[in-house]
C-alpha cells in the first residue's frame, strides 16, 4: 500500500493525511484541526460531499477522484495527487526519493 509512504512523503511539507470512510467525516477532521487547505482523494459522492463541506467552512479545497468506485482495492492516479499536493510548493526545495 502506498498509503505509508505517501504520508511519509507529505508530513514534511505540511500536510497531515487522514483516512476515512466518508465525506462526512470531514466536519469531525475539521472541528480537530483548522487546516490552511484541503486535498481530497475519494469517489464522486465522497469528494462532493467533502467538498462542499469544506467551500462552507470557506476553506480552499482540491480533489482528485478515484479511478475506480467503491471501498476495497479502490484505484488512484498518484501522478494526479502529486500534481495537486505540490502545487505552489517549490519543487527545488523537495527531497527527491
Amino acid at each position: 500500500c502506498y498509503i505509508q509512504e505517501f504520508k511519509e512523503k507529505t508530513e514534511p511539507l505540511g500536510y497531515k493525511v487522514f483516512i476515512v470512510p466518508g465525506g462526512t467525516f470531514v466536519k469531525r477532521i475539521l472541528k480537530g484541526i483548522k487546516p490552511k487547505a484541503v486535498l481530497g482523494v475519494a469517489c464522486f459522492n465522497d469528494l462532493f460531499e467533502g467538498i462542499r463541506i469544506c467551500e462552507k467552512a470557506k476553506i480552499p479545497v482540491q480533489g482528485v477522484l478515484l479511478k475506480t468506485t467503491g471501498c476495497v482495492e479502490t484505484i488512484v492516479d498518484w501522478d494526479e495527487v502529486w500534481e495537486k499536493v505540490l502545487l505552489g510548493v517549490d519543487t527545488n526545495e523537495v527531497k527527491s526519493s
